[in-house]
């Protein structure tokens, strides 16, 4: 996550990136920090898979509050 500064005021973009080829996946532009947003972002990138298995891949994140969200986790699960 980073913040973006706007003429409306700090907004944050939440994103899922590849960390080999570190491309942008997918991504959400909301207000806050809260862990929704996140897990929208990686809800997104879950519905892009389609039929793909996820099984095999890695999450990694810094462990921020947003990614120890009990919700996330499950998802991610």
């Amino acid at each position: 996550m980073t913040y973006v500064n706007t003429d409306a005021g700090v907004t944050y973009l939440h994103i899922i990136t590849d960390a080999f080829t570190h491309e942008i996946i997918d991504w959400t532009l909301f207000e806050s920090l809260r862990a929704v947003h996140t897990l929208a972002a990686l809800d997104m990138t879950i519905a892009q898979a389609g039929s793909t298995d996820l099984s095999t891949l890695t999450q990694h994140s810094d462990r921020g509050s947003q990614y120890c969200y009990n919700v996330y986790i499950a998802r991610l699960n």
